[in-house]
């Protein structure tokens, strides 16, 4: 039980918002008496001009937290979604990438943003092959993974060399 200084009630703990920088843990005043303060027109203005002339001084304060929010949410979205998918974090990915020099694991170009990467792994086992680049990506998925298919793929291109044109 707490008493509200605004009314002068006696009131229980979950009339009262949480609040962990007091004593007790609770808000000062209780819920009704801050939603009725909350809504003298005063009030709010004073608290929107205080709102607008903090947001102005705090620009670019503002816009720093807002992008380092958005990149460690995009973190850790593509984090979740990598070791939920193939069982390995975002450094295991860049790890990767380090060790193929940055390079597609296929045909060694190197990848030029982040969106232009996917993991390659054996849908049989689930074991990472590597770190492709779109098109190799594209292909392999073409032929379904099959060595005989691409085999047969290099000795066509290597057949097209020697023989002329019709």
């Amino acid at each position: 039980m707490k008493t509200c200084p605004r009314c002068n009630m006696v009131k229980s703990e979950f009339d009262f918002s949480k609040n962990k920088s007091r004593p007790d843990g609770l808000a000062f005043y209780c819920r009704k008496c801050r939603s009725e303060y909350s809504q003298i027109p005063e009030h709010k203005s004073k608290k929107s001009e205080y709102g607008k002339m903090w947001t102005r001084k705090n620009k670019d304060r503002l816009n720093r937290l807002r992008r380092e929010k958005a990149k460690s949410s995009i973190d850790f979205e593509k984090n979740r979604q990598l070791i939920k998918t193939y069982g390995i974090t975002l450094a295991d990915k860049k790890d990767m990438m380090t060790s193929q020099n940055g390079a597609c694991a296929i045909c060694g170009e190197e990848f030029r943003n982040g969106k232009d990467t996917h993991i390659d792994h054996n849908h049989s086992t689930g074991r990472v092959r590597g770190v492709l680049c779109s098109r190799c990506n594209f292909a392999l998925g073409l032929i379904k993974d099959n060595k005989d298919i691409a085999l047969n793929m290099a000795d066509y291109l290597s057949t097209d060399e020697q023989q002329s044109n019709y």
